[in-house]
């Protein structure tokens, strides 16, 4: 087969050698055959446009995931979801893999992950919308922390929407608290 490649074309002779890598795939174990199955996506990246070799590499990384334990392949997707940002720019898939990472850590980790997702939107969207994402933010802070603290987080927001809206507005805000 190797030596075949001497008398064909350069796509002719990597066929083969793909060929070759797939045959070699009944004769060795499984791990054995899957690194070489891994080699032959990666191998094919060099051959196709940069988009479809993406696609190998991504397919790759998600093929991993039934080799590995459950914590190794979620950390592959991760890792994925990340590298799909350098392609498309999806600011959603970082938040998808912030909430995703909710379902793998304890409650209290998860909250901060949302909060810093929260924040992290801040700079995706018109200051009145971030404003209030902050807000909810500051409400979502009083389940986790005693009813004093809640309390001055709550007063805090009362206070932070005085430099929002009117005065008027304000002073009936200030009267509330």
């Amino acid at each position: 087969y190797w030596y075949l490649c001497l008398y064909f074309s350069l796509l002719k002779c990597f066929l083969i050698r793909v060929i070759t890598y797939w045959y070699l795939y009944l004769y060795f174990s499984l791990l054995k055959s899957f690194l070489i199955r891994v080699i032959t996506y990666w191998y094919l990246c060099l051959y196709f446009s940069p988009f479809k070799s993406f696609l190998i590499r991504v397919i790759t990384y998600w093929y991993l995931c039934l080799y590995f334990s459950l914590l190794k392949s979620f950390l592959i997707r991760v890792i994925t979801y990340w590298y799909l940002c350098l392609y498309f720019s999806l600011f959603l898939i970082r938040v998808i893999t912030y909430w995703y990472l909710c379902l793998y850590f304890s409650p209290f980790k998860s909250f901060l992950i949302r909060v810093i997702t929260y924040w992290y939107l801040y700079l995706y969207f018109s200051p009145l919308k971030s404003f209030l994402i902050r807000v909810i933010t500051y409400w979502y802070l009083c389940l986790y922390f005693s009813p004093l603290k809640s309390f001055l987080i709550r007063v805090i927001t009362y206070w932070y929407l005085y430099l929002y809206f009117s005065l008027l507005k304000s002073f009936l805000i200030r009267v509330i608290t």
